[in-house]
């Protein structure tokens, strides 16, 4: 069966703007459950400050995006340049985390235990914490669900004669994965998450743990993913790699 890629990989590779890890409305809902004037707007700066760290972060993966598409065009792009990218990457995402392990903790400070209790329940309302969970069969039957992710790996495996098609096919089925085990654990992560987050009471050390967990996995795939590169590179000539990084491109 021909592999599909999940709709989220560009999150998978390189860390998306969708987290648990910050509070939904929170601004919204300091606003309308601290009454102290004082201690509401020392909040609304804390929340403000992170919100904007949170826009520059987005506009910096657009770059990384393009900078990571560059490489993946060029047919001789060496293994320790898609480590230094990725390593960049991590050190930008790990900044950006220590930003939002400060700002939780500062407004845990700053709350009363009642304002932080209305601020969780209301941030995190819309989280359904019963959900059905799935297993990694059910994971990889959905990702394979997705007719333009299917056409890419169909795309990709075509380039190649029968011998060379199955060495790609195998390249793929592995960087699938990696991606199913991603999602398989960020289950698990996303529930256990909110345990700590909820509470006024977590320390710094709990709330770095926090995203220290899924970031592990990303790196993972991450390695998968250069794998995939250099798999295809090496069946692949020079003439055909233009057709399979247009392919490898459409991941990003």
């Amino acid at each position: 069966m021909l592999i599909a890629l999940f709709t989220i990989l560009f999150t998978v590779l390189i860390g998306g703007t969708d987290t648990p890890f910050a509070i939904p409305d929170a601004d919204k809902i300091i606003k309308k459950t601290v009454v102290d004037k004082d201690r509401r707007n020392e909040a609304l700066l804390v929340v403000k400050a992170y919100k904007q760290e949170w826009k520059d972060l987005g506009k910096l993966k657009k770059n990384q995006a393009k900078q990571l598409s560059k490489f993946v065009k060029s047919y001789n792009t060496d293994v320790e340049v898609f480590n230094e990218v990725f390593s960049n990457f991590r050190k930008q995402r790990n900044q950006f985390n220590g930003i939002l392990v400060d700002s939780r903790y500062k407004l845990q400070g700053i709350l009363t235990t009642e304002e932080w209790t209305e601020l969780m329940e209301a941030a995190y309302a819309s989280l359904e914490k019963n959900d059905k969970k799935f297993n990694k069969a059910e994971i990889k039957s959905e990702l394979r669900s997705n007719k333009k992710l299917v056409k890419v790996g169909e795309s990709i495996e075509a380039v190649f004669e029968e011998e060379d098609k199955k060495i790609a096919t195998q390249l793929l089925e592995e960087f699938e994965a990696s991606i199913v085990n991603l999602l398989f654990e960020n289950q698990n992560y996303r529930e256990n998450v909110l345990k700590t987050l909820e509470s006024k009471k977590a320390t710094k050390e709990e709330l770095a743990a926090v995203v220290n967990k899924v970031e592990k996995l990303r790196t993972e795939t991450q390695d998968a993913f250069v794998n995939l590169y250099l798999g295809l590179t090496t069946i692949s000539t020079e003439k055909e790699w233009p057709k399979l990084a247009r392919q490898l491109n459409k991941f990003i």
